[in-house]
Parts: structure tokens; C-alpha cells; sequence
């Protein structure tokens, strides 16, 4: 999060406001504490920003944060990773308003096959988790709907290690656990080209 001291070592990071910083402090000193920190080398995408329904502070005070991180990922040229809860729709229109905006990927989905569908329509990334390893979950449903290029995989905050999270979304898929990994590093290396270039 913006204002952060990043992880020592860290080869990629990526740096944003997450809306839940709002909740203790005023856009204007995140916004500056970010600017101060655009020049960190590992910097590979721009996030976590996003739009929270679940958190007592206003979209109409969420989204200006949100949109400036969306054209400055877009400036830099880089990736914005996304916090969505409740706002698919949203996220979707401002997409289209913002018109040359990079790739933007949806983090930990855990939403309806319909809301994969419409997100992928309008040119979203969707990176699932934990999730997949609950048989009846959504993101076991939805996962299959995403194509192999549009996909990626993360553990956040969960304890489950990664090659968990890959066995389950291979058997989900109907693929070889070595043919994720390897699409998945493939679509990490034409996304983040940008950092890859820079740092190696």
C-alpha cells in the first residue's frame, strides 16, 4: 500500500492506494506518499487500487482515487491490479470512459460465470485464489469460463500454498499442472514485459 516501507530485496512490487486505506487517511497524502514512491525499481504494476461496497466510505470518494491510479498505470505503461467487492458494473463503465487503459486485473475473483463473462468481454485479467479450492465455489464455476490468456493465480493473504491453488484450477480446467504453470508464466511475461525489461 502507498506509504508503505516495500519489502526488502523485493524483485517485483507493485504499489497502490487500496480503498481501505481511505478509512484512515485523506486521499491527498496518499496520493503523495504513491508519487514519492513511483520511482522504487521493483515497481511492476500499479495496485492494489479498486472499489469496495463493503467498507463505510462512499464509491463517490473511492472512484476519483481510483480513476487517477487507472490513467496512471496507463501512463506508465503498466498493469493495475484490483480490489473489486460489489462493483463489477462500475469497474466496467469506467473502463470504457477511460478508453486507453492498460490491462487491469481483477484480483482474488471469486464472482458468477456471468460477471467472468462480461469482465472478459471488456478486456479484463481475472487472477483467482483460495477459492478454487472449495468444490461448489464461484471461482470453481467461473474459472472455466476464463480463456488460458486472461488467466492468473495468487495466494494473497491465504496460508494454502501455490501449487495447491495450481492443482486445483488444472483439474478445473482440464490441464496438465506443468501446461498452467507454463501459460501462466507466459501471460506474466507479455504483462509485465514493462518490469521484466527493467529489472530482469
Amino acid at each position: 500500500m502507498a506509504g508503505e516501507t516495500p519489502p526488502a530485496g523485493a524483485r517485483y512490487l507493485s504499489l497502490g492506494i487500496h480503498p481501505w486505506q481511505l478509512l484512515h487517511e485523506k486521499d491527498i497524502r496518499l496520493e503523495y506518499a504513491l508519487i514519492k514512491q513511483l520511482g522504487l525499481p521493483a515497481l511492476a504494476a500499479i495496485g492494489e487500487a479498486g472499489l469496495d461496497r463493503a467498507i463505510g466510505i462512499p464509491l463517490s470518494e473511492q472512484l476519483p482515487v481510483f480513476v487517477m491510479q487507472a490513467r496512471l498505470a496507463a501512463a506508465l505503461g503498466l498493469p493495475l491490479i484490483i480490489h473489486a467487492v460489489r462493483t463489477f458494473p462500475e469497474l466496467i463503465e469506467l473502463r470504457k470512459k477511460i478508453g486507453d487503459a492498460g490491462p487491469w486485473i481483477i484480483h482474488g475473483f471469486n464472482g458468477q460465470p456471468e460477471a467472468a463473462r462480461q469482465l472478459l468481454q471488456h478486456g479484463f485479467y481475472l487472477s483467482f485464489g483460495s477459492a478454487l479450492l472449495i468444490n461448489d465455489s464461484k471461482a470453481a464455476t467461473a474459472i472455466k469460463e476464463v480463456p488460458s490468456g486472461r488467466l492468473f493465480l495468487e495466494t494473497d493473504e491465504s496460508e494454502s500454498p501455490i501449487h495447491e491453488i495450481y492443482s486445483a484450477a488444472a483439474k478445473l480446467l482440464g490441464m496438465h499442472p506443468e501446461l498452467l504453470k507454463s501459460t501462466i508464466k507466459e501471460n506474466f511475461m507479455q504483462l509485465f514485459q514493462k518490469a521484466i525489461l527493467n529489472h530482469g
